[in-house]
């Protein structure tokens, strides 16, 4: 149903019927967009008696006239902090579609409101509590009420952060299928819809494990965190049930045969089992395009004993992703360098992050990745030289490629389609070799270096690219004044010709400029 729905929607975009898009800047996804002025006036004037939007002010009386017992779907602003939920509203029994925008100082008024609400309006399809402010608390707790609201589909609770439980009514909503709890940051546990298709649950930190239920939410289509096991170090939270539960298993994750989309699992360091890793299935997940594995929930800072974490890259490699996987984030590892042999088989792989994995000495061969377009690297501090191995030195060494490996390295190309390149946070790192294949990223455009604080230059041939437009250089001591152009920048000559150049956030302007 949803994919016929995207072709509904993109054949609807093809003709100009919406405008105005904001995309993902990760995976070029459409977040929101607007639709023309001429198809929303020519909707108004078909469904007048069905869409209103409602202000209250709590001051003035509110006036009736936009009641009609046709109405399906409504838009309440509560724009003062002694607004409330309009007497008329709870006569308006067939109402199918809600959304509330509360005033952040009127979190109590609106908490007082939702039961009698819910036992009202039982016609609902779509209820929209979230919270548009982010900054402030607006509902601190959903009554068990919710639990009659059977027709239910799609419930958004979003960015309601003082939000610490779901009553266990919610998975009485057998026909629920969104559940966007995003933001929610206090949610600790919930018990899961079973028919649920989509949870939208991003930056949820106070769920340290999954909710209860989830393994039989067969139907998932969307889950964009999954947390695995104990992550504060501290008896696992309640699920509110009233008992607790065991650690989370990432072989639950087996079960969603149909997730698409995005998907970020944390806490892999604790996955100590290669089996409950191929147990999860994730390269039978076809529509999966975006992945985040995170090994850590967050860094303690405590030496380790060597080896102690030796077992992440066997994990890894069971973590073998779908091959249609566009964009892939690694982080938090604290076992030794890693580069999975599924990695080159991922031929449209555009985007990747490697992040805070703090034990790697080395960096992997990325320049195998054949349609690889982003590749950023982060707080890698125990690696002082970037050469050879990532940069591409096999071919040149005689060595022969796998047969899975691409045509690039056959046609001693690296990085053949990289355009954007960024390195951050590299306290270590010393040296830059450029490597020894005959291309080195052919079609780079961006180079961007912040916080390498020992970094020493930057290799001669990539700054003498005609293809490089953008260099951005941050809090690199050595390397400002070596590329200084005002003072005596000793390799200024070996950059001029980049069009745009910044240095410590300072646009670096030419003679005559």
């Amino acid at each position: 149903m949803e994919i016929v729905g995207e072709e509904y929607f993109d054949n609807l975009a093809m003709r100009s019927f919406f405008q105005e898009f904001e995309t993902d800047e990760n995976d070029d996804g459409i977040i929101r967009c607007k639709m023309h002025d001429i198809v929303h006036d020519f909707a108004q004037l078909l469904r007048k008696r069905e869409c209103y939007v409602v202000a209250s002010n709590g001051i003035e009386e509110q006036r009736a006239e936009w009641y009609h017992e046709s109405a399906r779907h409504l838009r309440v602003i509560l724009d003062h902090e002694q607004a409330v939920i309009p007497s008329l509203l709870y006569n308006a029994k067939k109402l199918r579609s809600l959304l509330v925008d509360s005033c952040p100082s009127n979190s109590s008024t609106l908490n007082v409101s939702l039961p009698r609400l819910f036992d009202e309006l039982t016609c609902l399809r779509m209820l929209d509590l979230s919270n548009k402010f982010r900054r402030q608390t607006s509902i601190t707790e959903l009554p068990c009420q919710i639990g009659k609201l059977i027709h239910l589909r799609y419930l958004s609770l979003e960015g309601n952060k003082g939000l610490k439980q779901l009553p266990t009514t919610l998975s009485d909503l057998c026909n629920l299928q969104t559940l966007n709890i995003r933001l929610c940051s206090s949610i600790q546990g919930f018990k899961v819809p079973i028919n649920l298709r989509h949870l939208q649950n991003a930056e949820t930190y106070g769920c340290t494990s999954m909710t209860f239920g989830l393994k039989r939410s067969t139907l998932l289509q969307t889950l964009e965190e999954f947390v695995v096991g104990n992550l504060f170090g501290g008896d696992l939270r309640k699920i509110f049930i009233g008992r607790e539960v065991g650690r989370s298993n990432l072989g639950y994750l087996g079960n969603f045969a149909h997730l698409r989309g995005n998907l970020k699992i944390i806490g892999l360091g604790d996955v100590s089992r290669r089996s409950e890793a191929e147990e999860a299935g994730l390269w039978k997940k076809t529509g999966l395009r975006n992945l985040t594995l995170s090994f850590n929930f967050k860094y303690k800072g405590n030496r380790v004993l060597e080896g102690a974490y030796a077992h992440e890259s066997s994990v890894l490699e069971a973590l073998q992703p779908p091959p249609y996987l566009e964009s892939l984030n690694i982080n938090r590892m604290n076992g030794p360098t890693a580069f999975p042999s599924w990695m080159v088989s991922l031929t449209m792989l555009k985007r990747v992050r490697l992040w805070a994995c703090f034990n790697w000495k080395t960096l992997p061969p990325m320049w195998k990745l054949p349609v690889l377009e982003h590749l950023e690297i982060w707080e890698m501090k125990n690696v002082k030289e970037v050469g050879q191995e990532f940069m591409g030195a096999e071919a040149e060494k005689g060595q022969a490629s796998s047969s899975s490996s691409s045509s690039s390295v056959n046609n001693n190309i690296a990085f053949p389609c990289l355009k954007h390149l960024k390195f951050q946070s590299m306290d270590g790192w010393q040296e830059w070799y450029y490597g020894h294949l005959l291309t080195t990223m052919p079609l780079l455009c961006s180079l961007k270096i912040n916080s390498c604080l020992m970094l020493k230059s930057l290799p001669r041939h990539l700054l003498q690219k005609t293809t490089l437009q953008v260099l951005d250089i941050f809090n690199c001591p050595i390397l400002t004044e070596r590329y200084s152009r005002n003072g005596t920048g000793e390799d200024w000559h070996y950059i001029s010709h980049i069009p745009t150049i910044t240095i410590d956030g300072e646009d670096v302007k030419r003679d005559g400029n």
